[in-house]
């Protein structure tokens, strides 16, 4: 498997190659430990993707994070160690826009 991120080798190469024995399909995207990579390196599927399950991540701790026993540096606390990393897992490899960065602030 193989992938072009030459927009002027995109359209020229051929679906697939072989070298020898072995033959090479040609992708458009593919996943990297649970991230979206794709052929024109548009993030914004994933970036989506991602506040999406950090927003599931939030509401799944609902009820503790409206705990009234939590004081405000706890739900901070919550916040840095649960909520955003799950959402900006993967971010390393994001081309990111300036309405994706826009997204991201919470």
């Amino acid at each position: 498997m193989y992938m072009s991120h030459n927009n002027q080798s995109r359209d020229r190469i051929g679906k697939n190659i072989a070298i020898d024995e072995f033959k090479f399909e040609r992708i458009r995207e593919f996943n990297y430990f649970g991230t979206k990579i794709t052929e024109d390196n548009n993030g914004s599927q994933e970036i989506n993707n991602r506040i999406q399950v950090g927003t599931r991540c939030l509401f799944a701790l609902q009820n503790l994070i409206k705990s009234k026993q939590l004081t405000r540096r706890t739900m901070i606390q919550i916040y840095k160690t649960i909520i955003r990393p799950v959402v900006m897992y993967g971010s390393q490899t994001w081309t990111i826009t300036k309405a994706n960065e826009e997204g991201l602030f919470v």
